[in-house]
């Protein structure tokens, strides 16, 4: 790669001396507090393993003397009880039926009633046995991840492992009764199979997605009603309403960080018009109730003040820490067979719908055989990459211009992104939130000094105006994309000054730079009490 080799070279001395600077990394240089300064409650609707976000205002905030515990979703396979990187994670079986409570919940004034009733959610949380979903019920005053006690076999509260008890200890058995009891249960057996496809059926309609989700909310406020939280940091507008009710309780304080713009967020094809009849109740009613709201660019920060009159809406991007420059390698070249001779156009991310990857690909077309187009990343979909690469094959580039490779660790994405000589990054601004939207690819690149060439979008361009790490093209048109990318990279001084720029913008753009804003923000939350008075 003859421009890696030629532009990026020579820098780690000056790598050095940025990473030992307290003014750009203080992080590194800074002994971090240990007082203990309460409890903090993160609460996500997935099942917290990628969750990069997440995790690094976690790992901040501990640092700084806070408890951290993470209340997120259950999925097969999954511990209820779990720890990552430190952190107590919680994991919660969430109920699609759990909505047809909630008017009641919301009808409910008195805290102690509200307290009695949200415990009531705790069968959702219990314990979960390897073999079978747990019949029984975890005592809500009990410490996280223990279960009820079974003292007595008739105690409303025992657990249903007494069923595996040994046949042995129940006395003798007679051959047979299991068929009798099984047809004595037939009737109870297919009521309950009849009354849960009819819930099924009502609550699948697209109009009542979101309340499902709303109504999911009892389950996670139960679990962190238990965990008697003195802040509830909430990710996403779908877990604000759990952690509301939680502060109807406890009266603690409700931090809400908006990780996109969630109104005019890309929903996948189901009606906006319900989406932002139910969610915009949501955000209008609570968001003004919060202690403090933070979200990841500046164009959804002035938005969400201007929409709800709010005083300040913190800035926190999700940019990744800093970490002085890979040394240019020809990684990705070698993993792929490609000529180390070829410059190497790359798009490290989510392989998504809307990322405007087909796009990415007819542009390789268009393009000169100097330049290898490589897609690395996860499919969460795997019908949808194999539909790329037969659209990579129709257009006769697959393997020739166009490469695909699987997703790298998270510690290993800045090694391969040096190898690269620039980021491509075409999401379609098939939204608004994807029109404020700054990629995490972004900041992964400036972090790698690579530069990056990304759809004209309002925050996308915001950066490069400030920093000039790149270029911009309209990612509907596949010829601009080739185009640009090409007269970029035979540009030399501009690239040469785009990778220089590179190097000065990730000295702004880390992450020890922006949680002085997170550490800022709950400082400010702590020091006004816990009692946050409803509006």
């Amino acid at each position: 790669m003859p421009i890696s080799e030629q532009s990026r070279s020579g820098t780690g001395d000056e790598a050095d001396e940025i990473a030992l600077d307290p003014a750009i990394a203080p992080g590194i240089v800074e002994a971090p507090s240990r007082e203990r300064r309460g409890r903090i409650v993160a609460v996500v609707l997935n099942p917290f393993l990628n969750d990069t976000r997440v995790l690094k205002q976690a790992r901040s905030l501990r640092t700084a003397g806070y408890e951290v515990h993470v209340v997120a979703v259950w999925k097969p396979g999954l511990a209820v009880e779990d720890e990552v990187d430190g952190l107590p994670v919680h994991r919660v079986r969430l109920s699609s039926a759990a909505v047809l409570g909630m008017p009641r919940v919301w009808l409910t004034r008195r805290s102690d009633r509200l307290r009695r009733l949200l415990e009531r959610r705790s069968a959702a949380w219990c314990e979960i046995p390897s073999s079978s979903p747990p019949s029984g019920r975890t005592d809500p005053g009990a410490s996280p991840g223990s279960s009820a006690s079974s003292g007595s076999s008739g105690s409303s509260g025992s657990s249903g492992s007494s069923d595996a008890t040994d046949a042995t200890s129940r006395g003798p058995r007679i051959r047979g009764l299991w068929r009798v009891r099984r047809l004595l249960n037939a009737p109870r057996s297919i009521a309950r199979r009849g009354v849960r496809s009819l819930l099924r059926r009502l609550l699948a309609p697209e109009a009542l997605y979101p309340a499902r989700q709303i109504g999911m909310s009892l389950d996670l406020a139960g679990r962190v009603l238990a965990l008697e939280p003195d802040i509830v940091h909430c990710h996403d507008l779908n877990t604000v309403v759990a952690g509301h009710l939680v502060r109807r309780v406890r009266g603690c304080p409700v931090v809400y960080d908006s990780h996109e713009l969630w109104l005019e967020r890309n929903i996948a094809g189901r009606s906006r018009f319900w989406d932002r009849l139910q969610w915009g109740l949501v955000e209008r009613r609570l968001i003004g109730r919060c202690a403090a709201v933070s979200t990841v660019a500046e164009g959804i920060a002035r938005h969400l003040e201007r929409r709800y009159g709010l005083a300040t809406v913190e800035l926190i991007r999700n940019v990744q820490p800093f970490t002085p420059p890979a040394p240019t390698s020809h990684l990705l070249a070698d993993d792929l067979g490609i000529d180390r001779e070829r410059r190497i156009a790359l798009y490290a991310g989510g392989i998504l719908r809307h990322r405007g990857i087909e796009q990415l690909i007819r542009a390789a077309t268009l393009a000169s055989d100097r330049t290898a187009w490589v897609v690395m990343g996860y499919a969460t979909e795997p019908a949808y990459l194999d539909d790329l690469k037969r659209l990579a094959e129709r257009e006769g580039v697959l393997g020739s211009r166009v490469y695909f490779r699987d997703a790298v660790p998270p510690d290993a994405v800045n090694e391969y992104a040096a190898s690269s000589d620039l980021a491509v990054v075409p999401t379609e601004a098939i939204c608004l939130s994807y029109e404020f939207e700054a990629s995490n690819k972004i900041f992964h690149s400036v972090m790698a000094r690579v530069p990056v060439a990304m759809s004209d979008h309002i925050e996308k361009r915001l950066v490069n105006e400030r920093h000039g790490i790149g270029v911009l093209f309209d990612e509907t048109d596949p010829a601009e994309i080739a185009r640009v990318v090409e007269g970029f990279l035979d540009d030399g001084p501009a690239y040469a000054a785009a990778v220089e720029n590179c190097g000065r913008a990730a000295e702004v753009l880390n992450w020890e730079h922006e949680e002085r804003t997170l550490l800022a923000m709950f400082a400010r939350v702590t020091s006004e009490g816990k009692a946050v008075p409803a509006r």
